[in-house]
């Protein structure tokens, strides 16, 4: 029980530092319509990449983050 809280806390987009990660980190999340959330506005601490299958068809998104921010945070929780 204890591991799933600090996972749910790591998750908290209140509680980001906005400080820069060791290493860039990648999630695959369904949809690029999680950033529209107002906290994720003007954060340029990520990338997103179009994933598609072999019939070209759009499976979801690869989100690189450089940075603890809001943004990060919820791309790791949806992913």
């Amino acid at each position: 029980m204890q591991e799933l809280v600090a996972w749910v806390n790591s998750t908290w987009m209140a509680a980001a530092t906005n400080e820069t990660l060791a290493s860039p980190v990648v999630y695959r999340v369904p949809s690029s319509a999680i950033f529209d959330r107002e906290e994720c506005q003007g954060d340029n601490s990520y990338t997103i990449t179009e994933v598609k299958n072999s019939q070209q068809a759009t499976i979801g998104y690869d989100v690189t983050c450089t940075k603890d921010t809001a943004a990060r945070r919820l791309a790791k929780f949806r992913a």
